[in-house]
């Protein structure tokens, strides 16, 4: 199912948990630029229901360059994020974002399109303080 099809089912169940009250983590390869776009995506604007003044959500990495060697390309804006509901996000731990690095020799060595080979993509991790 490509991303844009995906969309219902993720704002379903965004919606859910907010009026469950219940905090929820939505975390992956968004395959969006949203900081590029300073948060004005078509995508973004509608899993927060459009009401940026009080989002819904808020995506870490905030204000970090992409450094993942793994991926082709000249863009350094992030498109793996983890989305988090806006009441969770105050349990973020300041300084904790972290990005699992692989080597191009890694990388290579591990194979080709189609292979089991390493992700193109480098782990993404935030450290939570619960309350």
């Amino acid at each position: 199912m490509i991303f844009w099809q995906q969309r219902l089912p993720l704002k379903e169940f965004i919606d859910e948990r907010v009026a469950e009250h219940t905090a929820f983590i939505i975390a992956g390869d968004f395959n969006r630029r949203f900081r590029q776009f300073n948060f004005q995506d078509p995508m973004w604007r509608f899993l927060n229901g459009e009401n940026l003044d009080e989002p819904l959500l808020v995506a870490y990495p905030e204000t970090v360059t992409r450094k993942c060697p793994t991926r082709l390309g000249a863009s350094t804006q992030p498109i793996d994020w983890i989305v988090m509901d806006a009441k969770v996000s105050d349990w973020f731990k300041e300084g904790s974002y972290q990005v699992t690095r692989s080597k191009f020799a890694d990388v290579s060595a591990a194979g080709g399109q189609g292979s089991d080979r390493l992700s193109d993509h480098c782990p993404i991790q935030i450290d939570l303080v619960l309350p």
